[in-house]
């Protein structure tokens, strides 16, 4: 491979690792929000899933969670 295709080759690949990159942070940004869903208290969507997994298993474990 010659030089100006290997700078093609990086420079494209950049530009996808940047789409993926700014993807994950705007997922992140999204649940870490805090929300109210709909019991009055404010909370983000990992404690709405660690919640669920407490409500659907009784007596679950801290270490299985």
């Amino acid at each position: 491979m010659k030089l100006h295709e290997q700078d093609d080759k990086y420079h494209e690949l950049d530009n996808k690792a940047s789409i993926i990159y700014k993807f994950v942070m705007t997922y992140s940004d999204y649940i870490k929000a805090i929300r109210d869903y709909g019991t009055g208290e404010e909370i983000n969507m990992v404690e709405v899933h660690t919640l669920t997994m407490i409500e659907e298993n009784p007596g679950i474990t801290a270490a299985k969670l």
